[in-house]
């Protein structure tokens, strides 16, 4: 059952969580490190089920991009061979969300003329690729731990320096800076835990959002199982939506 603080001016809530988006948007997005094997094994997935011309097309091999391994000639070596094809060996929620932002970004750029395999747009691109799937979800992922606490009855100030807090002095900062997906499951599990305290209903989009979790770093599978044993202590008629959910 929700715990809502009932002294919280929803203005002051509104503005406050602007604010507070605004500043973890601003400081998540300014800096960018396009990273080494592991963002690599990422992007390489999505460049290559995108970028139309070879045979990974519309595929998650990474063939391209992993040349000849033995001699060093690829971007990554965290990669798995499986019947004669090269994939990225990380968990695939990062390249499953990251397919459709750049679809939409490629068919832009090729509206438009560019040259979407030139150097400087492919690091655009990789910019936005994490920006889309890194940065935004962790400046609502901010926003959402504000308001969970809200929900918990913490006073708004307190609240407020906490998400601070959890912003900029947590690994949520460096970790950001480039396309890992352990922001991005951190983002995912936010979002879990605030709809999981709503309740009800809400627990299906609590699964949901935990299962993508999940998926985008196995790890998450921890504070999942946790948050699934939460749930079933706390509602243990309607732990089927948060299953079914995830």
């Amino acid at each position: 059952m929700m715990r809502r603080n009932t002294t919280v001016d929803k203005r002051v809530e509104w503005r406050l969580s602007v604010l507070i988006f605004l500043i973890a948007l601003i400081a998540y997005g300014y800096f960018f490190n396009c990273g080494g094997w592991s963002q690599n094994a990422r992007y390489d997935s999505i460049f290559a089920f995108v970028e139309p011309g070879t045979s990974d097309y519309q595929t998650f091999h990474i063939d391209r991009f992993v040349a000849n391994p033995n001699k060093g000639l690829s971007n990554t070596g965290d990669w798995s061979y499986y019947a004669g094809h090269f994939y990225s060996n990380k968990a695939p929620g990062a390249t499953f969300l990251g397919i459709p932002v750049y679809a939409a970004i490629f068919q832009i750029e090729r509206a438009f003329s560019i040259p979407w395999n030139h150097p400087y747009i492919e690091i655009l691109n990789a910019y936005l690729i994490n920006f889309f799937l890194t940065v935004l979800p962790a400046a609502l992922a901010v926003v959402f731990f504000f308001k969970f606490l809200l929900v918990r009855g913490a006073s708004t100030r307190r609240a407020a320096v906490f998400a601070l807090v959890f912003a900029l002095c947590t690994p949520m900062l460096p970790y950001s800076t480039s396309l890992w997906g352990h922001i991005t499951a951190m983002s995912f599990i936010v979002f879990a835990m605030y709809a999981g305290e709503r309740g009800g209903k809400w627990l299906f989009l609590a699964g949901f959002l935990a299962g993508i979790a999940t998926l985008t770093d196995y790890l998450a599978l921890i504070p999942t199982a946790c948050f699934g044993a939460l749930v079933l202590w706390r509602e243990r008629t309607r732990v089927w939506r948060f299953i079914i959910g995830g």
